[in-house]
């Protein structure tokens, strides 16, 4: 399986827009918009027999600290947007895996990287992975994600 980059003009089919106030629905549109908002990772699949639509979103220290020098008023819609991401994910039966930035700082680890989503699959899925036939896969490198992890489910 590969969990690619993707727009979210191109899997978010629908929001409930009595759910958000003005300042929200204006950044919903423009998170769903052509060339807005993204998941970091993007992936359908089947596990018995049922569709699973899954995305990966890294959440990096920028959220909670101040990197580029941004005032407040832009950290918290940095995080409006976030929040926005896991809501219209929810909506859209899109399971969600928020990578934080904890479980590896500076992405050198991708033992770390992989183990941490098989066990959130494991946990949102309500699945056993067979771990040992899984290959190690470094996601610093071309081939990165080229199996297809329904073989090992």
């Amino acid at each position: 399986m590969i969990f690619k980059k993707i727009q979210l003009s191109e899997v978010i089919e629908f929001y409930d827009p009595n759910r958000y106030n003005e300042t929200e629905i204006n950044a919903i549109e423009n998170l769903i918009r052509k060339g807005g908002g993204h998941f970091d990772g993007y992936a359908v699949f089947c596990i018995k027999c049922k569709k699973i639509k899954m995305g990966i979103e890294y959440q990096g220290a920028y959220r909670d600290k101040n990197y580029f020098g941004k005032t407040e008023e832009e950290m918290d819609y940095g995080r409006l947007l976030d929040w926005l991401k896991v809501d219209l994910a929810d909506q859209n039966e899109i399971f969600l895996i928020i990578f934080p930035e904890s479980v590896d700082p500076y992405m050198n680890h991708p033992k770390q990287i992989q183990d941490f989503i098989i066990d959130e699959l494991e946990k949102l899925l309500e699945i056993n992975i067979k771990r040992d036939l899984i290959p190690q896969y470094d996601h610093r490198t071309p081939e990165f994600g080229q199996f297809r992890l329904d073989f090992y489910l």
